[in-house]
């Protein structure tokens, strides 16, 4: 007997991407992902992750049905509905003794499955008047927000790839994160490269992005400030500015030419661990290009603990050699499902970092532009007293895994008095909480491709550069016999029960930044809408009518929706500030705080640093169930370079202890001959719970227990130490098939 196949249209998310894909299904089961070949944005792009869908869906332990934790801490079925209604009388109770500020909510990556989600959520929070809402936003890559309001923005953004002399990428792999090129990256940077683009990669590691770099530029961890002052310096010295550009539009010159100074290549190669002659080459392509970007990424974000000044000095950089769009250019971004953005070729001023946002109860932390840092959520939960979280929703995350000190985020989710999540499986995140509500996964619902244009106020290697907009309905049902719900529902259907109000509130533009004011739809409380109507009032201020937009089964272009960048206002003096008091103390600081003697003995204790790594092949939570890529193994190695791993004695697969001033784990090693000496690359995201057994060789190791939340942290955000962390390496007293047992 043949099983008819057939075909339908999606949008991947399990990241920003949001490629079109196209799924193969038999009866009703999604069996094959392939890229759409008939996107004219994407061109059939699709990456190993994306590919495997299939297997995320037909896992053997997704959830059917919602879950509810019994006296003895395991779970049994629970109908959604009966569900709800205890979850909202458990809100109103707490509420009513506690206030508003008891609840919290922590807001993952995992959110833009369901796109509706971005308003619900969030939405249900503001009309319970809490300001208690945690995002995975602080735990990334926050620098670039805090960077732009120390600095300031250009209304004409920035220079298209194509269209550059060079770029310079600092601690990213755009190739396997898909960012700054969301639409096949390898072809766009081959093409590129292949046009006369010269691309500097600043990374410890040689990644799939630095094999097209003219220069890869391989520095000790943690010295990205160190390098990109160094190569100020060098312009300065060379008077490599855009003087024209300077004079009209930025402040802070003669501030950042002496704060920069000390850096000379000879300071910067001693310090960062390269050769001078390679900082000066690079320093000559960047002051020969007429046109061209800087852009950081996790790497730096994560190994300067939100990455402020490295974000801050790639700003500044890009505007000391004048290389944001002028009049006439393409604007990129333009928006599509979003309102209107401006596009002029003029600066807006600086604008407020923080000061603005909930003051939190410990270590004088604060919201601002980033929200609220996500750091501070289990101290919140744990520092008894007035205003303490009493109960948390998570929405699209997992901070079990995604915040360091694991084991006192075990401890706060199982203190609360109620704890719901989201989830597709009994992961080790919903296995601490109290309610986990099943929900359809990202083939079963109808998909926007609002969440990846959204993206790019957040951060500026986000977002969809075309007028490109795309809906795809869902490709496959639910599974038989399920009784699941999309994410936003359930926040809908709790604030009917708790008689609250939700919005649809559509803007564009940072706080203090473009000046859009925000519109508000409110919802009908008394009929649920569909998704698809859901859909059709968060994009009503956009430039592409809904309608039009799912006429088009492949996604498109809107060429009517192009935008280039207008001329200046003649009254405009606003100006980008490359000088700021604030961060050239911090960039003093760098150099003066840093001792060599305390380095070298810091070494001595902990000859390795930790770095983060993205692996092609899995995404950190739920795509790590792939099955393709669980044949080969479902764990996160331990990565040194083989001359590393002779040094100590060890082979591939050997297990490991890992130790740093914080904690230990046990973890496998890998041969990785792209690592810099002397560094440990590993994945985050992956381990047990702190209530399973060590499992190195299955589940994986958990680099959260090498961190601390406390020791290192950035004063605006909260971000700790997560890359560049000093730890030492010895065999492990057990063997492999010890610790699997």
């Amino acid at each position: 007997m043949t099983v008819q196949q057939t075909k339908a249209i999606s949008i991947c998310r399990l990241c920003t991407a949001g490629c079109p894909v196209e799924v193969t299904i038999e009866e009703g089961r999604a069996m094959k992902v392939v890229g759409d070949r008939a996107s004219d944005n994407y061109r059939g792009y699709s990456c190993s992750k994306g590919r495997g869908l299939p297997d995320l869906h037909n896992r053997a332990d997704r959830l059917l049905q919602s879950q509810k934790r019994q006296p003895d801490g395991s779970y049994a079925p629970v109908d959604v509905d009966v569900a709800i209604d205890e979850i909202a009388e458990k809100v109103r109770a707490i509420v009513d003794e506690h206030g508003p500020r008891a609840i919290g909510a922590y807001m993952g990556t995992r959110v833009g499955d369901h796109p509706a989600m971005g308003q619900a959520g969030p939405g249900f929070m503001l009309a319970l008047g809490s300001p208690m809402r945690f995002s995975a936003l602080t735990l990334d890559q926050p620098g670039d927000l805090v960077a732009r309001a120390f600095h300031g923005t250009w209304m004409g953004g920035d220079t298209r790839l194509e269209d550059t002399d060079t770029w310079v990428l600092v601690g990213t792999n755009p190739i396997v994160s898909h960012q700054y090129f969301a639409n096949n990256p390898v072809g766009r940077i081959t093409t590129a490269v292949r046009n006369g683009c010269r691309l500097v990669v600043i990374d410890p590691r040689a990644t799939e992005t630095s094999k097209h770099a003219a220069i890869h530029i391989q520095p000790r961890p943690g010295e990205d400030v160190t390098i990109l002052a160094g190569l100020l310096a060098l312009l300065f010295a060379w008077d490599a500015l855009d003087h024209e550009f300077v004079a009209e539009n930025v402040v802070g010159i003669d501030e950042l030419r002496a704060t920069v100074a000390p850096y000379t290549p000879e300071y910067v190669s001693a310090r960062a661990d390269v050769p001078a002659e390679q900082l000066i080459a690079a320093a000559r392509i960047i002051a020969d290009a007429k046109k061209g970007g800087i852009f950081c990424g996790t790497g730096a974000a994560m190994s300067n603990m939100g990455g402020n000044l490295a974000f801050y000095l790639g700003l500044a950089m890009h505007s000391l050699r004048g290389w944001w769009a002028r009049e006439g250019d393409p604007f990129l971004r333009p928006n599509a499902l979003l309102p209107t953005r401006p596009s002029k070729a003029q600066p807006q001023n600086p604008f407020p970092v923080a000061g603005f946002g909930e003051k939190l109860r410990i270590r004088g932390l604060e919201g601002g532009i980033y929200g609220i840092p996500g750091a501070a959520i289990f101290d919140e939960i744990l520092t008894p007293g007035p205003g303490r979280v009493r109960a948390l929703f998570n929405m699209g995350g997992n901070p079990l895994m995604a915040i360091p000190e694991t084991s006192r985020a075990h401890e706060a989710l199982r203190s609360l008095e109620l704890y719901v999540t989201t989830d597709v499986s009994l992961s080790n995140n919903a296995r601490d909480a109290d309610y986990v509500i099943a929900v359809t996964m990202e083939l079963e619902t109808a998909a926007l491709s609002y969440s990846a244009e959204a993206l790019t106020h957040m951060h500026r290697g986000m977002g969809i550069e075309e007028p490109y907009a795309h809906y795809a309905p869902a490709a496959v049902p639910p599974p038989p016999g399920s009784q699941l719900i999309d994410d936003w529902q359930l926040y809908y259907r709790l604030a009917q029960k708790l008689g609250l109000q939700l919005n649809v509130i559509t803007a564009c533009g940072l706080p203090g930044a473009w000046d859009v004011a925000p519109i508000v739809h409110p919802l009908d409380m008394e009929r649920e809408p569909t998704t698809d109507e859901l859909f059709e009032i968060i994009c009503a201020d956009g430039r592409v009518p809904f309608d039009l937009v799912k006429q088009h089964e492949h996604g498109h272009v809107f060429e009517a929706a192009r935008v280039v960048v207008g001329p200046r206002d003649p009254e405009c003096d606003e100006h980008l500030d490359v000088g700021s008091d604030f961060m050239m103390c911090e960039l003093d600081e760098h150099r003066r705080g840093h001792d060599p003697s305390v380095v070298a003995e810091a070494d001595a204790a902990y000859p390795f640093l930790l770095i983060p790594r993205r692996d092609k092949g899995f995404v950190n939570g739920t795509g790590q169930m792939v099955a393709k890529n669980l044949a080969k193994r479902s764990y996160n190695p331990a990565y040194l370079h083989p001359d590393d791993l002779g040094a100590l004695g060890l082979d591939d697969g050997d297990v490991v202890t890992i130790r740093s001033a914080h904690g230990s784990l046990v973890g496998v090693v890998g041969s990785d001959p792209t690592l810099k000496r002397g560094v440990l690359s590993m994945s985050h995201g992956f381990g047990g719970s702190p209530a399973d057994d060590a499992d190195p060789l299955g589940r994986g190791a958990n680099t959260n227990q090498l961190l601390s939340l406390t020791a290192e942290f950035d004063r605006y955000t909260g971000m700790p130490r997560m890359g560049a962390v000093p730890v030492s390496i010895a065999r492990a007293a057990r063997g492999a098939d010890q610790v699997r047992s």
